[in-house]
């Protein structure tokens, strides 16, 4: 025992030592959640390439180069606006006015072009981590509107997207200011905020009803609306196969290796939203990856049960089980931290069904959704935003948001005897969510309609926009290219309606031969 009196230099000195010691540990755990941040970032970012591979795969060949560029650029236009005003809208300033605005809880108003000279480390990890959302929420709408929209109209939206209509979402939910956010000591909030923990809300639902509005506007693929009543009106297994074929996804494989891709970022996506490992987080981070993995075998699992017992063929249908996949992955990222591994696979199950029949909602309304997005990303986005009013745990969120006593009981699902209060809370947030995205991306979308930049003419959209605004396609031996462009300039010459491709080379096949071109 040591004698720990004023004077005592052996005592002094034992304390100072346990001083130094303390601030090892916490220098080390910054530095661990710093490098925890920094890898999550990268899962996330990968899963860029997931999107370009789904995509690439879903649509018609002569447009890959096209849907692939789109891909490539988002990440390019959400750097510069997230650090010309996005990150500025979304947290904006830091403690008493170091960012030169001033705290509210609709929208950051500091530290545009990242300059704040308050800035501390985890300020820069922050940054870099929620670029990476921010690129994805605006490369949902990329498929959403494939095949038939100029590049340029997109790259418009993208920059509207990444400066404003997410920015600003993220500041709501995740700042420490916003109104919907659980983090919010400063402001009033609504009840005790919105519980969505990884973005089912702030980024899949923000994206894919986005991508709704940009496919209402923009209009359906040329030929895809009667092609639909062929399919409807089907009596034979040939008729169905023909009809199915018009549109369908041109490379399987592109597909598979896009879901997967995706599935393997989304460890980065939900895992590494605890934005720490230390102060028992750790803990957290492994049942977020749990409650990942299962929430997308539910959906997996529950939508080859729906089409097999749906489809008139009862086939083992290869496409809807990618969507499946990804469904349960959006209706779980909401709720992943708060909710028990039972309820993560309930959420999936549940969530291939909000899928299958919001997608086929939205084709009967005749919106050409290329990649379902609309259904994926926003549908099952707001069943996950609303799956976390009924399903998490008191015990799980005392975890993750520290709350105890009554506030247990405003927060918990009404099926661990919550008082609904936060049932209400996620129904009104996710409906916020819906009209702020919808109505921007409408306008934005009806504008660009009203000033003829928004869909390519109907000779670009039949031949592809690989050629026609790339100048080369994905796979170049797919066409001739010398006889692809002399076709399309005698397209340009038809009077209306236009004449198809393979009309005219069945002309050309029963037309008499030439004597001067056989010689």
């Amino acid at each position: 025992m040591y004698n720990c009196t004023v004077g005592n230099t052996q005592c002094e000195a034992l304390f100072q030592e346990y001083d130094v010691l303390a601030a090892r540990k916490q220098v080390s755990e910054s530095a661990y959640d710093t490098f925890w941040i920094l890898l999550a970032t990268i899962l996330v970012f990968l899963m860029q390439s997931g999107f370009a591979m789904l995509e690439a795969g879903t649509v018609r060949r002569m447009n890959v180069s096209n849907i692939l560029f789109k891909n490539a650029f988002d990440p390019v236009i959400a750097a510069l606006t997230w650090w010309i005003c996005g990150y500025a809208f979304a947290f904006g300033i830091d403690e008493d006015g170091v960012g030169g605005g001033t705290l509210n809880a609709f929208i950051g108003n500091g530290d545009f072009f990242f300059t704040s000279d308050g800035h501390v480390e985890g300020n820069y990890i922050l940054f870099l981590f929620q670029w990476a959302f921010c690129a994805t929420a605006a490369t949902i709408v990329s498929g959403a509107i494939a095949e038939r929209c100029y590049i340029v109209a997109y790259f418009a939206y993208s920059t509207l997207l990444c400066s404003l209509v997410y920015p600003i979402v993220v500041h709501w939910v995740w700042s420490t200011e916003g109104w919907l956010s659980p983090f919010n000591s400063r402001f009033d909030r609504l009840n005790h905020g919105m519980i969505d923990f990884a973005g089912s809300g702030v980024v899949h639902m923000l994206g894919g009803f986005s991508a709704l509005a940009g496919a209402f506007v923009v209009g359906p693929r040329l030929g895809w609306v009667d092609n639909k009543e062929k399919l409807a009106a089907a009596t034979t297994v040939e008729e169905r196969r023909q009809a199915e074929a018009v549109f369908a996804p041109h490379d399987k494989t592109l597909m598979a290796l896009g879901t997967l891709i995706l599935w393997f970022g989304w460890f980065g996506f939900n895992c590494g939203s605890t934005v720490a490992l230390s102060g028992g987080m750790a803990e957290v981070a492994g049942k977020v990856g749990i409650n990942t993995v299962l929430g997308a075998a539910g959906g997996g699992l529950g939508i080859m049960l729906i089409t097999v017992i749906t489809d008139p063929e009862h086939r083992l249908l290869l496409d809807p089980v990618f969507n499946g996949i990804l469904g349960g992955l959006v209706s779980v990222t909401a709720p992943c931290a708060t909710v028990d591994p039972w309820a993560a696979v309930v959420i999936g199950l549940l969530g291939s069904g909000v899928y299958f029949c919001s997608a086929n909602l939205v084709t009967k309304l005749n919106i050409d959704d290329v990649l379902d997005a609309a259904a994926v990303h926003g549908f099952c986005g707001y069943w996950g935003i609303i799956a976390a009013g009924i399903f998490s745990t008191k015990s799980n969120l005392a975890k993750v948001y520290g709350a105890e006593g009554d506030v247990l009981d405003d927060m918990a699902g009404f099926l661990y005897g919550g008082n609904g209060k936060q049932f209400g809370t996620q129904l009104l947030g996710g409906l916020v969510i819906f009209v702020w995205a919808f109505t921007l991306s409408f306008l934005l979308f009806f504008g660009l309609k009203l000033a003829g930049h928004l869909r390519v003419p109907e000779w670009t959209e039949m031949f592809g926009l690989d050629s026609e605004e790339h100048g080369a396609e994905a796979f170049s031996k797919s066409f001739h290219w010398a006889g692809q462009v002399e076709m399309k300039e005698r397209v340009k010459e038809q009077p209306a309606p236009l004449t198809p491709p393979q009309a005219e080379a069945d002309a050309e096949a029963t037309a008499e031969p030439d004597a001067e071109a056989e010689k």
